[in-house]
């Protein structure tokens, strides 16, 4: 397990002010922890929520708390840059950067839809802000770090899954890499209620949430990856 230096936390600092400047809310003071039905929207199927009490459980990331924010009807229609601690215990990977818990600039932008007719324009205007977030994270990262990550495509452009009485749609774009190492994740996603346990192409009919995510900053993985083939 690895904690944060200095070096790491003005790193962080600074992203959040060029996010600032590049006209993203930063004064929102976002939870540490979220519904464990409102992380199971995103959860990975091979993962499990950590430290859960009471209905709530430690944010694998500030996209977690951010969905919760959305489904409340908070901070919606607003461009979002939040740091948040992200816990997951799974990941426990030091020789490739990856940590069980980590600190991480996330970057989000929520909408709710509810009919089909407006969702696909807004669905479209979500995988431009998700673009729009890449741009920006590509340039913070080059000024912060003093390198420019490279763009790298994902495995799979487009996924659903059946995910806490709903159905998540994914869409990704390109990951952002430095020296070969993932330092961020960007796409869209769309998640609709299925209380009536409708088939996909009937269930996407129903209102849901529509939202562009992506990675701000994380450390120490952007730091790691920045001096990865300099031995440093």
């Amino acid at each position: 397990m690895s904690g944060l230096t200095h070096e790491h936390w003005s790193n962080l600092t600074r992203a959040l002010d060029d996010y600032k400047g590049l006209g993203y809310r930063t004064d929102l003071a976002c939870p540490w922890d979220a519904l464990s039905s409102t992380i199971a929207v995103t959860l990975p199927e091979t993962a499990s929520p950590t430290v859960t009490l009471d209905g709530r459980s430690l944010v694998g990331s500030a996209e977690q708390r951010m969905l919760e924010w959305a489904f409340a009807g908070e901070h919606l229609n607003v461009h979002m840059a939040v740091l948040t601690p992200c816990f997951r215990w799974q990941d426990n990977i030091p020789a490739t950067g990856h940590h069980p818990y980590f600190a991480k600039v996330e970057l989000g932008m929520f909408k709710r839809c509810d009919d089909f007719g407006t969702r696909l324009a807004i669905i479209r205007e979500a995988r431009c802000d998700a673009r729009s977030m890449l741009y920006d994270a590509k340039g913070v990262m080059r000024r912060v770090l003093g390198c420019t990550p490279d763009e790298a495509s994902p495995d799979e452009e487009y996924l659903s899954h059946e995910r806490a009485g709903g159905w998540l749609f994914d869409w990704h774009l390109s990951d952002l890499q430095i020296n070969g190492v993932e330092v961020g994740s960007y796409g869209s996603r769309l998640w609709v209620p299925n209380s009536a346990h409708l088939p996909r192409h009937l269930a996407v009919e129903l209102g849901g949430i529509v939202w562009a995510y992506g990675t701000g900053l994380a450390e120490p993985r952007a730091t790691f990856a920045k001096n990865y083939k300099t031995g440093r």
